[in-house]
């Protein structure tokens, strides 16, 4: 086989794997939006629930259906930009219920800490024990007060949506 022929069969092969790369590549992003579709709905109607009002959902769930009709329809051949552009905008609607859910699930386990150590303050405040005769009255009175105060604050429900 002649050289540049060979050279004709080396760039034909690595134009045909740059191909195969690429659909790969745009293979994986359409997949990548059809997942994100499928999870953010189930997720919105499970544990996502609470942290989106029910029109946001309406409208988000719409439009996850939207983008899955299309996916099956006009966008069956899209290219990979297109599907990433897809997969963007469905995550820019979709990060801030997720953040919200993931700042509730944080929250817990500190609200717990702080409760408990204004309780330890509380009963420091009322306790007659003398390791806390150092402590004047007045500012013993004002950590009960205040104390008393915040407590009905963890007791409440705190928002979990915006």
């Amino acid at each position: 086989m002649a050289a540049a022929d060979m050279q004709k069969v080396v760039e034909s092969e690595f134009e045909m794997a740059l191909q195969d790369r690429v659909m790969e590549e745009t293979k994986d992003k359409k997949n990548a939006v059809e997942a994100y579709v499928y999870d953010m709905r189930n997720k919105l109607n499970d544990k996502y629930h609470e942290f989106v009002m029910d029109s946001e959902r309406e409208q988000f769930i719409a439009k996850l259906l939207e983008v899955e009709d299309w996916l099956y329809e006009d966008g069956e051949d899209e290219t990979k930009g297109v599907y990433v552009a897809k997969l963007k905008e469905l995550i820019k609607k979709g990060d801030p219920v997720e953040e919200r859910y993931k700042e509730h699930t944080r929250r817990g386990s500190v609200i717990h800490h702080l409760a408990y150590c204004i309780n330890s303050y509380r009963e420091a405040a009322k306790s007659a024990d003398p390791k806390f005769d150092h402590i004047y009255l007045v500012e013993k009175q004002k950590v009960y007060k205040f104390s008393g105060y915040c407590y009905p604050l963890f007791h409440s429900r705190l928002p979990k949506v915006h």
